[in-house]
C-alpha cells in the first residue's frame, strides 16, 4: 500500500512540474555578458527565469516590478534556499559570480495580488 500511495504522489508531482514548464533559461555569453526580459505573471502562476554565469565575475541584477501585486526571490547554487533582499523595487544587486554557477529568479504575486486576481508586471537585467 505505501509503494502504491508513493508511486501516486512521485506522479502527481511530475505532472504538476511538467504543466508549470520549468524556469526559462537566460542565454549568457563571455562576449555578450547581459540580457533581459521583461512580462506579466498570470494570476497564481510564478514565472522563473535561470541564468548560468559563464566566467567568472561580478554579475548585476536589476529587478523593476510593481511593489503592490509583485514578489521577488532568487536562488544561487552556490547558496542553499531562497533570498529575498530586494525590498522595494526597482533594486539593483551585484554578485560575485563564479563560472558555471547558476542564478534562478521568480516573480510571483502577493497574497493581495493573489485575491484580487492581478497579475506582476516585471523586468528583469542582468549584466
Amino acid at each position: 500500500m505505501r509503494v502504491l500511495m508513493l508511486a501516486l504522489a512521485l506522479f502527481a508531482l511530475s505532472q504538476a512540474a511538467e504543466a508549470q514548464g520549468g524556469p526559462t533559461e537566460i542565454v549568457l555569453s563571455p562576449q555578450n555578458f547581459s540580457g533581459q526580459v521583461s512580462g506579466t505573471t498570470l494570476p497564481d502562476k510564478p514565472v522563473m527565469f535561470f541564468v548560468r554565469s559563464p566566467s567568472r565575475g561580478d554579475m548585476t541584477i536589476k529587478v523593476a516590478a510593481d511593489n503592490g501585486p509583485c514578489g521577488f526571490e532568487m536562488q544561487r547554487s552556490s547558496g542553499s534556499g531562497f533570498q529575498s533582499d530586494m525590498g522595494r523595487f526597482p533594486a539593483t544587486r551585484t554578485f560575485v559570480a563564479q563560472e558555471g554557477e547558476t542564478f534562478t529568479f521568480s516573480f510571483f504575486q502577493t497574497r493581495s495580488a493573489f485575491m484580487e486576481r492581478k497579475g506582476c508586471s516585471f523586468t528583469l537585467s542582468v549584466n
